[in-house]
């Protein structure tokens, strides 16, 4: 994480939130592969307020950087099977 968003990250508490522009900043970067890429280099999942957009949001870069295809179907797939790895690890 950078210092800037790490600086941000500590100050979360004081910073209004926008859920629905973290909702619009998942939903691009699934339409487009260029913008994807811009918030993967520009964002961190830290700065979320919303915990499951946060997880999405890690989950969609996470396909991005290992040069998966990024569509709204790949990334719920993949999430349910992050998602069942958990379950088999905490068990």
């Amino acid at each position: 994480m950078t210092a800037s968003a790490h600086a941000i990250a500590e100050s979360a508490e004081l910073l209004p939130h926008a859920v629905m522009a973290e909702q619009a900043l998942i939903g691009t970067m699934l339409i487009d592969k260029f913008w994807c890429g811009e918030a993967v280099k520009r964002c961190d999942s830290e700065l979320f307020y919303d915990p499951l957009l946060r997880r999405l949001f890690d989950c969609i870069c996470d396909m991005h950087l290992a040069d998966e295809r990024v569509t709204p179907f790949c990334a719920d797939s993949a999430i349910l099977w992050r998602v069942k790895q958990l379950r088999i690890e905490t068990s």
